[in-house]
């Protein structure tokens, strides 16, 4: 892949196409991250930043800001990478772009989760995975999932976490390909950690009942804790929730980040 990125990269700069040029600088920015390369990634993805600013493609250079948001966030450096994700979560609220809503705010859970503020780092993913769920974009939908198994597990809370993964493993029978190894990875890690908890034989009761959950289902299951921790996040500050009203508002998923964790 990185050598066809490469091929394009070129012949985009020599016919001076900016836009293509944008588009295969993010995916060798993209594809250096992954390998955590930052050296390499850091200034193909700011190059890439730029010139989809100057060419008016705002959905790339919020994609851009979103990787670079990654690099701060795997480098410990949360602040540049909360604003970073920020900035581009408005950018795609802006552009109406829902899956990619998702995973700013999945991102945005994973720097909440980072500073050890877990409440709010469950209630970012609850809402992401909701939006995947929408949208119907697979890959998030089963990475979230796989977030909720594992804090599940980590809870003690076995049997949830194996039906979490009961439904994991129908969204990756739907469409292998589209599951990335790393999320493989963890699953097995999951079902390793769930098998000594439960027994293979209980084990598998509960991915049985998990496999026959529709998504909406998994969705409720999932979030259930987040939606717990988000309400008393919420109570904690009480001029943010001064009304039944507001706690309907809250309890419904609504546009909410913006006021609730600032």
């Amino acid at each position: 892949a990185e050598a066809a990125f490469q091929q394009v990269l070129q012949v985009a700069t020599m016919l001076e196409d900016e836009s293509r040029t944008a588009v295969a600088l993010f995916s060798l920015g993209s594809i250096a991250r992954t390998r955590r390369d930052y050296g390499a990634a850091i200034p193909l993805l700011r190059e890439s930043q730029a010139l989809s600013e100057r060419v008016g493609n705002r959905g790339r250079m919020a994609h851009a800001m979103v990787e670079l948001g990654r690099i701060a966030g795997e480098t410990g450096d949360l602040k540049q990478a909360e604003s970073l994700l920020q900035d581009s979560l408005e950018t795609f609220e802006t552009l109406g772009q829902k899956a990619d809503i998702g995973e700013a705010l999945e991102r945005l859970g994973e720097i909440a989760s980072g500073r050890g503020e877990e409440a709010r780092a469950q209630s970012l993913r609850a809402r992401s995975l909701e939006i995947y769920s929408d949208v119907d974009y697979r890959p998030g939908f089963v990475r979230t999932l796989v977030f909720f198994a594992e804090s599940a597990s980590m809870q003690g809370r076995g049997e949830r976490a194996a039906q979490l993964l009961g439904g994991v493993e129908n969204e990756i029978q739907a469409r292998p390909g589209s599951i990335a190894p790393e999320i493989h990875s963890r699953l097995q890690g999951v079902l390793g950690s769930l098998r000594e908890q439960l027994g293979p034989a209980l084990l598998e009761v509960f991915l049985a009942s998990g496999r026959a959950l529709s998504r909406e289902q998994l969705v409720a299951l999932a979030t259930e804790k987040a939606q717990e921790l988000e309400f008393k996040l919420a109570n904690a500050a009480p001029s943010l929730l001064d009304s039944g009203d507001n706690h309907q508002i809250l309890s419904k998923g609504g546009p909410r980040h913006e006021v609730e964790f600032r």
